[in-house]
């Protein structure tokens, strides 16, 4: 089944009038030099081809400037005034975070058909794609509010030598759900938000400096920098770093 037959068929099947799409054909000759689409999908990584429905976006940055990626989206996140796209960009091979409101045109990379003006499609599909426990993600997000500054810490550790791996996600998970204690706080979900999560040094020093006010968090958060250092048997030259700046701000230099 083509992409955009899919997105039809879900769309529908949620209820939603969706009507005819303003679509076109193009066909990826008229793209010039572009890389051949099969060949794109061939070379995703294994997590790429799992996470869902895979198009080519035309993506206009705040800059102005329009960058052509083909992504594999793994969840839609509805704002106040946005859809967020969660993806995985087979152009930088890396997660990345998009707004449907700066996606100019979607193609299907299949049929060659486009969606002039996807922002529409995506909020309506977002609305069917949002989770049925909401309840669970507000736990989720209130245990986060209870460990913020641990978690930062923590997060900024582990992904200071740039290889974030499972060992230590799965510390960082104990860490929200043993500390904050949150009733029907989820793991997965709190898992998703580690992976597209990337504190700034300046996030992350602020997070240190305000654990001094928050005994029982710090110690915590010590402990589990500890284990974060055991997780993959190394420590890194940045996380020697990290600890070593973490160290310094304690001494007041």
């Amino acid at each position: 089944m083509a992409i955009f037959d899919h997105l039809m068929s879900v769309l529908r099947g949620g209820g939603a009038e969706l009507g005819r799409m303003p679509t076109r054909f193009v066909g990826r000759e008229g793209r010039g030099d572009e890389p051949d689409p099969e060949d794109l999908l061939a070379e995703a990584t294994e997590d790429a081809e799992s996470l869902g429905l895979t198009f080519f976006i035309f993506y206009e940055a705040a800059s102005g400037e329009t960058t052509e990626r083909m992504v594999t989206v793994n969840r839609l996140q509805e704002t106040k005034t946005d859809v967020r796209l969660m993806c995985y960009c087979h152009l930088r091979s890396a997660p990345r975070q998009f707004l449907a409101s700066r996606i100019t045109e979607i193609e299907d990379p299949e049929t060659g058909e486009i969606i002039d003006d996807p922002a529409d499609i995506l909020r309506r599909l977002a609305g069917l794609a949002r989770r049925p426990a909401e309840s669970e993600e507000a736990a989720t997000q209130e245990a986060l509010k209870i460990c913020r500054t641990g978690f930062t810490v923590l997060l900024g550790l582990a992904r200071a030598d740039g290889d974030l791996d499972s060992t230590e996600k799965e510390v960082l998970i104990d860490f929200v759900d043993h500390h904050s204690r949150a009733p029907g706080c989820d793991a997965e979900l709190v898992g998703e938000i580690v992976d597209w999560t990337y504190p700034t040094e300046q996030e992350i020093e602020k997070a240190w400096l305000a654990l001094r006010f928050v005994p029982e968090l710090r110690e915590r958060t010590k402990r589990h920098l500890r284990r974060l250092v055991l997780a993959d048997g190394r420590l890194a030259d940045a996380e020697f770093d990290l600890l070593e700046a973490f160290a310094a701000l304690d001494r007041g230099d």
